[in-house]
C-alpha cells in the first residue's frame, strides 16, 4: 500500500504567497475585480488557507498597507538618527522616503488605487498611520 506524501506546512510562506498574489492581482485588476478564490488560486492554496490567514480581502489591502507604512516609519525615524543637523536629517530623510516608495511600488499602486474599498474603521486606522508619519516628516521639515 502506498503512502500519502504529505506537504510540510509553512504559514510564513503562505501567508507571503498570498500577499504577493493580492498585490499583483489588486494591481493589474483592480480590488474590485479579484475574489479571494483568484487570491488563492494565484498563490496556490484553497479559499479556506486564505481565510485562515485573513478574516476577508479587506483585511489583506490593510496589510498591504501596513507593511509599506510599518517600514516608512522606521526609515524616516531612522533618519533622525543620522545626525542632529535639520539639514542631513532632511537628506535622509528624502533618500529613505524614496527608497521605500521604491521598494514597495506595488503596495503603493495597489493602496492608492485600491483604498477607496476600505471600510470606516479599517480607513480611520490608516489615517491615524499617516497622520503619524506626516508628524514625523514635518518636523524635520519645521526644524
Amino acid at each position: 500500500m502506498a503512502q500519502k506524501k504529505t506537504r510540510s506546512y509553512n504559514p510564513e510562506q503562505t501567508r507571503a504567497a498570498i500577499i504577493e498574489a493580492g498585490l499583483e492581482l489588486f494591481g493589474s485588476g483592480g480590488y474590485h475585480g479579484t475574489s479571494v478564490g483568484d487570491v488563492a488560486a494565484a498563490a496556490g492554496i484553497t479559499k479556506g488557507a486564505f481565510y485562515h490567514h485573513f478574516e476577508c480581502k479587506e483585511d489583506l489591502l490593510l496589510l498591504i498597507h501596513d507593511q509599506y507604512v510599518a517600514h516608512q516609519l522606521k526609515a524616516v525615524e531612522g533618519a533622525f538618527a543620522t545626525s542632529d543637523s535639520p539639514e542631513k536629517q532632511l537628506r535622509a530623510l528624502i533618500v529613505c522616503v524614496v527608497e521605500t516608495v521604491e521598494k514597495f511600488r506595488p503596495h503603493v499602486q495597489v493602496f492608492f488605487q485600491e483604498r477607496r474599498y476600505l471600510g470606516a474603521a479599517n480607513l480611520a486606522k490608516v489615517r491615524k498611520q499617516r497622520d503619524r508619519l506626516e508628524k514625523t516628516v514635518l518636523t524635520v521639515i519645521q526644524r
